[in-house]
């Protein structure tokens, strides 16, 4: 299913809150909607996703990506945002059963579910790679998705185990 229908399936076309609680209506944001880019899109469709599957599953954004002003890009560096982190870290402790990975054998604990999002050809970066390293040696498991579909199936896979 493209995206872009997964938001209006996800009830776009009518009023949503964000994050802070606040009331978002597509009419009144549909130029702020229009100017996502396809990353952004499926971003905002897996955490829909997210929001109305599991409310009360521990999980945040991070806010790497974008064009900043040389005040925001300062700002963020010295509040401690790191390049490379990953878009969506998802705080669920899991044991594997051999319903997640089936290379990392039978009740394997992991940590947490990090997830990179990509669109068209775009890949990782040197320093995603890196953030992927570490969170692996950590207990994590990376994701890198392109599509809706297959990340929603790998959450719900992940949450079930």
């Amino acid at each position: 299913m493209p995206v872009i229908s997964v938001l209006f399936a996800w009830g776009y076309s009518k009023p949503i809150k964000d994050s802070f609680g606040n009331t978002l209506n597509m009419t009144k944001n549909a130029n702020f909607f229009k100017s996502l880019s396809k990353e952004d899109t499926l971003q905002v469709a897996i955490t829909r996703y997210l929001k109305s599957q599991f409310p009360k599953l521990l999980w945040l954004h991070v806010p790497n990506s974008g064009v900043r002003t040389s005040w925001e890009r300062f700002r963020m560096s010295v509040l401690g945002l790191k390049k490379g982190a990953p878009d969506l870290m998802l705080f669920r402790h899991r044991i594997n059963h051999d319903l997640i990975e089936q290379n990392y054998g039978k009740d394997y604990e992991f940590s947490g579910l990090a997830i990179e999002l990509k669109a068209g050809k775009n890949r990782q970066e040197p320093e995603q790679i890196e953030w992927q390293i570490q969170l692996e040696a950590e207990g994590w498991i990376y994701k890198v998705f392109y599509e809706y579909d297959p990340a929603v199936k790998f959450i719900d896979q992940y949450m079930q185990a």
